[in-house]
């Protein structure tokens, strides 16, 4: 090896130059050539021991302390030799570049395949429109007509947090979905004036929506059948022979003038006591709804989203209002809605909030995870009433089981053996059993009903309506 300095050949493993004292630093293919000559005496060296232990005999190998039991061991020694020597130097700079490129390019490979499989992971949904349908008639029988319009509530209770933009993969509000729907869809109907109340008129649904397929919406059964209820009956008119001279009758019509005078002026009272008492109304429930808002919350896996003031119950002397609180539900990924009530009480004392316990079962369909969760208030308006019932209770403005209208049959209220079923006109399933409710969707083909409770039975419930009446399976509700 020469010495960089003063170019003179010096012992290889010299580290000061002996002529010019010039620290001596081997280059990269020194130190390989070094390397590669101590491996190479090495195994000549190992070759050796071998040649001259095939010329020993027995008895001079088994006293031998240097002796080894299998080649095992030689390579063995072969190795920690190699490894004390070392491998040759490397280039770190480049070997950290190409570890940073490999990591980089690994990192991008798993974000587009994650993006990937979220894109598949978006759910495609059909939705019936048709359970969405607020249908009611108006007029006369006989000269009547359909209104026609959209029930936003239950859609978005349905809907908010299950629909997605497939391009931005931002949650779509299921709010603005439905008012857009509404401002795009037509209604078509068979007969569109001089309906009679039991007359059957076909309704179609044509909705005329471009960006359904950015949300992976299908709107499915866009027609079905409706029948005219509801319509006034007109008022017979009267002939000459009903009217009898007006001479004849001036002390009566007199009469009648007094007496409508004095009911005029009761209407007019009535009227200011009522203007009274909605204002005094109106004053509790805008008190009512800031209690809610303040102390009526969520958990770890529900969120309250809106309240609604059903009506009153009047008990002893005390007015309680009731409210229906709509929540939202968080289970794995999916969100569910569900909708309880209370009732609330303004005394001198403050705000006393009436309330039961109960659990909601609900299903997450995804991961087949069940999951209790725990809410204050009442499933039905029937149970918050049962709850006050003191024997003297009246209501005011409550929809409940003794003044509950079906829109179609079979909804209503159903109390089978230790069960309580409810199915209203939105096509909303409550099942209770104690304080457990679950909750799914209905619907009826002919005279046969299905219920779709997936967090109590994964098999769709079967019953056939006869007379008004559901006949189950023995074995359902067992």
């Amino acid at each position: 090896m020469k010495c960089k300095n003063c170019n003179k050949e010096i012992d290889e493993n010299s580290k000061v130059c002996p002529f010019c004292g010039e620290k001596i630093i081997p280059s990269d293919e020194d130190l390989e050539d070094i390397q590669e000559e101590s491996k190479g005496e090495a195994l000549e060296e190992v070759d050796e021991d071998l040649d001259s232990e095939d010329n020993l005999s027995e008895e001079d190998l088994v006293d031998d302390d240097d002796y080894y039991d299998d080649e095992e061991e030689i390579y063995k020694d072969i190795n920690d030799l190699l490894e004390e020597l070392g491998p040759p130097k490397e280039n770190k700079t480049k070997k950290l570049i190409a570890t940073g490129l490999l990591a980089i390019l690994v990192t991008l490979v798993a974000f587009f395949g994650f993006k990937k499989y979220k894109d598949s992971q978006i759910e495609e949904l059909n939705i019936d429109l048709n359970y969405y349908l607020d249908i009611s008639a108006v007029g006369e029988n006989g000269d009547g007509g359909l209104d026609i319009k959209y029930d936003k509530e239950s859609f978005i209770n349905d809907y908010e947090g299950r629909i997605y933009d497939k391009k931005s993969k931002e949650q779509v509000s299921s709010a603005r979905l439905i008012d857009e729907l509404e401002k795009n869809t037509s209604f078509g109907v068979s007969k569109e004036h001089g309906l009679t109340n039991g007359e059957i008129v076909n309704i179609t649904i044509s909705v005329n929506y471009d960006k359904a397929s950015d949300f992976n919406i299908k709107f499915t059964n866009q027609a079905r059948d409706y029948e005219v209820e509801g319509l006034k009956e007109k008022e017979a008119a009267l002939s000459p022979d009903d009217n009898p001279p007006a001479e004849e009758n001036k002390e009566e019509d007199k009469e009648k003038e007094e007496d409508k005078k004095e009911e005029d002026k009761e209407k007019e009272d009535d009227k200011e006591d009522k203007e009274e008492n909605n204002q005094a109304s109106d004053d509790k429930k805008d008190k009512f709804s800031k209690y809610i808002k303040d102390h009526i919350g969520g958990s770890e896996l529900t969120s309250v989203t809106s309240h609604e003031f059903m009506g009153k119950a009047l008990r002893s002397g005390e007015e309680i209002y009731v409210y229906k609180i709509n929540s939202k539900e968080k289970i794995g990924d999916m969100t569910k809605a569900f909708d309880y009530y209370i009732g609330l009480i303004d005394k001198d004392s403050g705000i006393e909030l009436v309330r039961d316990g109960l659990i909601h079962r609900s299903l997450d369909d995804k991961t087949d995870t069940y999951y209790d969760i725990s809410y204050e208030g009442f499933a039905l308006v029937d149970d918050l009433l049962s709850y006050l019932n003191d024997g003297d209770l009246k209501v005011d403005g409550l929809t409940y089981y003794d003044n509950f209208k079906a829109k179609e049959e079979p909804a209503g209220y159903y109390f089978l053996e230790g069960y309580s079923l409810f199915l209203d006109n939105d096509k909303n399933v409550k099942l209770a059993t104690g304080s457990t409710v679950y909750t799914g969707k209905w619907s009826k083909d002919n005279n046969t009903l299905t219920l779709d409770i997936k967090s109590f039975s994964k098999d769709p419930i079967k019953a056939n309506i006869v007379d008004g009446e559901l006949e189950f399976d023995a074995d359902v509700f067992g």
